[in-house]
This record gives C-alpha cells, structure tokens and sequence, in this order.
C-alpha cells in the first residue's frame, strides 16, 4: 500500500510549520516530503546549495511552494544564527522540528585512531545536534504540541558490526543529549521524541526514506501526540509498518 494512502484526515499538518536539520539527507529529504504530503510548511537548512537543489527535484512540484530552504549549517553557531534570523525575518513561528543530523563512519578499530578523526565524528553528530538543540529548542519549548525529533542510530545500544566504533561513541553522546533534554524540558509543553533507525537507508531507497518520514511527519500529529511511547525504535522494516498504523 502506498504511504498516500494510509494517511488520514487526523494527520493534516496544514497551517503548521517544520523546521528539518538534515533535511537534505536520506532519511532527513524523507520527512521533508512527508511533513509536506502532509500540508506543512518546511524549512530546510543545509550547508550545500547543490544539495537543497537536489532535494526539490524529488519534492512534487504541487509541494514546492511550501518548502524553504537556505544555505546554512545547523551543526554550527553561525549556521544556527542564520536560521533563526531567517525564521524572525520571514516572520514563521515553528511548531515540529526534526534534528537529522551527523555522518557515517568505517575506519576500522576505535583505538589507534588520530584525534581528528574523533573530532570529526562527534563534531558533525553530537557536537551538531547540541549547538543546533541549544539554540532552537527554547525558541519553540512553550508552543502547544510541539514536537522536537531527534533521528539516531541503534549503534549506540552495542556494536553490531565491526570498525564502526566512534559511531557508537557518537549516538551514545546524542542519547544522553536526548535524555538531558527530556528532563530539563518535562514541565514544558513540548513533545521530545527520538527515532531511532536501525536499517540502512540510501537515495536509492527513496521509498524507504519515505516511510521513515511518515513516522517522523506522524509523530506531530494529534495521533502522534497521543501515543506513549517517545522512543521510536526501528530494526526493521516491519518495525514502519506497526509505527504507521499507530500514527496514520
């Protein structure tokens, strides 16, 4: 069945606005076709222009007048300035934001590696994900059914495969974040949920980027504000298709 299909009228988005860190990724572009499928105005920072480009190509083009994009990097204070001086410029006031931010790493063992490469890997994943949370999240903690989504990896649960150490290290930091966040947000009206993706998903996988983007899209609407569970765990594909029925 079509992911068009299994949405409902309790989904729509319409009139609402989501802020997509990473939304020129993978599964970042899935969500962003998503929240739009869904009616929502999104806004799309990168730090590639060619990237943003690519991105509206896969986007319909009854959509397109919806999506926003500037060139910015979400992983760093300047970036971060810009996007919020882009979002009080064009006077939009943010209710969903997804946080799909870092990269991937295969370089062999952990131990043994120079610290650059330490600097790097938690530079563009946990590093990005607390300058981007830190100057965001409050801007947006106080709105009504609001949601922040943080798209992490199963890695940091045990490695489960080999010569991918520092991503453990990497999600392991960004779980904490999560867990920070949650707490010192708990009094707030804020929803802080994290997806947590154990599939490997490529631009050659747009159909299962989208699936992965009609959970994240799911999550801010009223079925997703409703569920329990803040922790969506995916290890297979199965795992979209009962998180789908929960939220669409």
């Amino acid at each position: 069945m079509e992911v068009s299909a299994r949405v409902g009228a309790a989904a729509s988005l319409r009139d609402q606005v989501a802020l997509v860190a990473g939304g020129a990724g993978v599964v970042g572009a899935g969500a962003v076709r998503s929240f739009l499928k869904l009616g929502a105005t999104v806004i799309v920072p990168s730090r590639s222009q060619q990237k943003l480009d690519d991105l509206i190509a896969t986007v319909p083009e009854s959509d397109r007048p919806r999506l926003l994009t500037l060139v910015a990097s979400a992983g760093s204070p300047e970036g971060v300035e810009k996007i919020v001086k882009f979002l009080d410029d064009n006077e939009l006031k943010v209710n969903h934001v997804v946080s799909s931010l870092g990269t991937l790493w295969f370089k062999g063992q952990t131990i043994g590696q120079p610290v650059s490469e330490w600097d790097k890997m938690l530079g563009d994943g946990a590093r990005s994900h607390f300058v981007f949370t830190t100057q965001i999240l409050p801007k947006i903690a106080d709105t009504k059914n609001a949601t922040f989504t943080y798209v992490t990896g199963r890695l940091g649960e045990g490695m489960r495969m080999p010569n991918v150490g520092l991503m453990c290290i990497d999600y392991t930091c960004i779980y904490g974040l999560i867990m920070v966040a949650q707490e010192e947000m708990k009094e707030k009206p804020i929803r802080i949920n994290e997806f947590r993706l154990g599939l490997y998903v490529t631009r050659e996988k747009q159909e299962l980027a989208d699936e992965c983007g009609m959970v994240l899209a799911g999550l801010a609407t009223t079925k997703g504000l409703a569920v329990k569970e803040k922790l969506v765990r995916i290890a297979k594909e199965e795992d979209l298709a009962t998180w789908h029925q929960k939220l669409h």
